[in-house]
């Protein structure tokens, strides 16, 4: 079987297929384009936001933590006084020490004094919406950190 070719104008129309991309081809490529680039940035933003949260969880438990250890070897080597309001006072022979809760900064400060004068001070960052609380038993000193109806932390010393 032979074919006849058919001159350029006399072509039929399956003859004439086209072999480039249409406009609407164009619109629908880059609208799922468009798709996957949105989804991919909200993930990228999740990720990040619970990078970010975890990050200030970690640095609020170490600050807890040296707030603890601190807490812990003052009390054993100095004698509170009995407060169960801020600012915990530990007072010893030549010097004092205060720990008390600033608000604005959502932190603890430790600041030790020899006679009157501040000679050394420490920030404790606490976690955020966290309050600290004073319990206090014959044999024991607890410092409660509260997030909402719940406690969070207690950092308990035994009095000797």
């Amino acid at each position: 079987m032979i074919r006849k070719r058919l001159p350029i104008g006399d072509a039929s129309p399956a003859a004439r297929r086209r072999t480039g991309t249409t406009l609407l081809e164009m619109v629908a490529t880059m609208s799922v384009l468009l798709l996957l680039a949105v989804s991919a940035v909200r993930m990228l933003s999740a990720v990040t936001d619970i990078g970010t949260t975890t990050a200030d969880q970690n640095r609020g438990r170490r600050s807890i933590e040296r707030l603890a250890k601190s807490i812990r070897q003052d009390f054993a080597s100095l004698t509170p006084t009995q407060t169960l309001t801020w600012p915990l006072e530990i007072a010893g022979e030549e010097q004092r020490i205060t720990y008390a809760y600033d608000q604005n900064s959502q932190a603890i400060v430790r600041t030790v004094f020899d006679e009157s004068k501040p000679i050394e001070t420490d920030r404790f960052t606490l976690p955020a919406d966290c309050v600290p609380d004073f319990e206090r038993e014959p044999e024991l000193t607890r410092l409660v950190l509260k997030r909402g109806p719940s406690i969070s932390w207690s950092i308990e010393v035994p009095q000797s």
